[in-house]
């Protein structure tokens, strides 16, 4: 702060008053400028699906729409929800990044439904792989 500091020698202008301010990471938010950043974790059936998830932010909750397909790392921008501006326009915006939650462990008609899924889809799964002769007799056979 100019001017703000001890007086000046032998009646010289004041010197300068410096602040140093310490600011303590948040749990949830982190600050990039006037943007906060948060970490979204979704289901898989959510992300694939879909689906409206309350988020946390200064102000309250918001909800974020999330559309059919989310893909992992996909950041979703709440315009405003960031932190004020020192000129008084405005704020920042909120950047949710979005990671989908694979489940690591499934058993019993999760797995099953799963492997009808990659089925469905014409995917490999482990133990299963299709050789192009197999795929192909599959194709004329309708399977």
């Amino acid at each position: 702060m100019r001017g703000n500091g001890e007086a000046g020698v032998r009646g010289g202008a004041d010197g300068d008053l410096f602040i140093r301010i310490n600011v303590k990471p948040h749990e949830f938010f982190a600050r990039r400028g006037d943007d906060l950043e948060c970490e979204l974790n979704v289901p898989l059936t959510q992300s694939v699906l879909g689906a409206e998830i309350p988020v946390q932010t200064l102000d309250g909750t918001e909800t974020v729409k999330l559309s059919a397909g989310t893909q992992h790392g996909t950041v979703v921008k709440l315009r405003g929800h960031g932190v004020p501006r020192l000129d008084g326009r405005g704020r920042g915006d909120l950047l949710v990044h979005v990671t989908v939650d694979i489940p690591s462990h499934i058993k019993g008609e999760e797995r099953e439904l799963f492997e009808r899924l990659a089925d469905l889809r014409g995917e490999a799964v482990a133990g299963e792989q299709k050789g192009i002769f197999r795929r192909l007799r599959d194709s004329f056979l309708g399977e």
